[in-house]
């Protein structure tokens, strides 16, 4: 049965009041580089999704792990594997926007894709986006209900 859920977007592209302000963000961006070459060209061999965290696993024994923040998304690289809450995903769920907008929140198809394949990740300020082998990117972004319930999104950018 499908079930329909009325959405917001979390996380709004941020907006600088300076110069400064954009620089100082990039250069914390170019920090975390380091991270992100751990995996970068690694081939995905699993994941662990619960509708609010992700952990993807990694050829060389590293983990990618995808949360929501207060304002962004938050990610990390780690050599032991975290535990996240198991907790079962209803199937046919769609998110309506406010823009009249309604879709099929199709996770597990684009999540069992990337097994097998080799992956790169790109942060943005409050996004990240992976990029495949074949050249498809997603972005991971976070929806709200109207009972604050987060939903981590990931979809083609």
């Amino acid at each position: 049965m499908d079930r329909v859920i009325q959405v917001t977007q979390c996380f709004y592209p941020k907006e600088y009041k300076s110069l400064s302000e954009a620089i100082e963000v990039a250069t914390l961006k170019k920090s975390e580089k380091s991270k992100s070459e751990l995996i970068n060209g690694k081939i995905v061999v699993g994941y662990q999704f619960n509708g609010e965290s992700i952990i993807i696993s990694f050829d060389n024994r590293k983990y990618l792990t995808i949360s929501s923040g207060k304002k962004s998304i938050e990610w990390d690289v780690v050599s032991i594997r975290p535990k996240i809450t198991k907790k079962a995903i209803e199937q046919n769920i769609y998110f309506d926007f406010e823009n009249g907008d309604r879709v099929f929140w199709d996770w597990k198809m684009i999540l069992d894709s990337f097994v097998g394949k080799k992956i790169a990740i790109s942060p943005s300020d409050q996004f990240l986006f992976i990029f495949t082998q074949g050249g498809e990117e997603y972005m991971f972004d976070v929806l709200v209900d109207n009972f604050n319930n987060k939903f981590l999104f990931l979809s083609l950018a």
